[in-house]
């Protein structure tokens, strides 16, 4: 594991191996997606919905919106801020959803690797930011209040 300052306290916090894995597994979504993109090749959940955003113009929009919304995911999340590891969340469930509609659709059947790589990427990365140790890295914890002044009624004696 790796430190990251804590913003409250200063204090180092620990990176999960999940952290690690799920902001490398969205970079490596952005990347895959953005070069299937550029290469104008169909993207496994293409469908009714990207082709109105294509004949309407939006589909560079779209696109661009997506790539910036996840990597903006996975610095923060890298850097261990719960909106980061919250909107990593979204991320990721839209992503889901997304392969879930193209699974159900069917239209996968020309673009079986693309779409099973995109799935399982987003099944892992669902897994990992539900692991208890990523939950509890993120977990809003009360500053621990500083001990008081130490007397001898502590130690169970009774001062004369």
């Amino acid at each position: 594991m790796v430190a990251s300052p804590q913003p409250e306290t200063g204090e180092p916090r620990r990176r999960p191996f999940g952290v690690i894995v799920v902001a490398v597994i969205q970079v490596a979504v952005v990347l895959l997606t953005l070069g299937i993109w550029i290469s104008g090749a169909r993207l496994p959940w293409d469908g009714p919905l990207t082709d109105m955003l294509r004949d309407t113009g939006l589909a560079h929009l779209a696109a661009l919106t997506y790539v910036v919304i996840a990597i903006a995911a996975a610095v923060g999340l890298w850097l261990i801020r719960s909106w980061g590891w919250l909107l990593m969340l979204a991320v990721v469930t839209i992503g889901l959803a997304f392969d879930i509609a193209a699974w159900w659709r069917g239209s996968h059947d020309d673009l079986l690797l693309q779409f099973y790589l995109r799935m399982t990427f987003d099944v892992v990365s669902a897994f990992y930011l539900n692991s208890a140790a990523v939950r509890d890295t993120f977990a809003r914890r009360p500053p621990t209040p500083a001990p008081g002044p130490v007397s001898t009624s502590a130690a169970g004696r009774v001062d004369p």
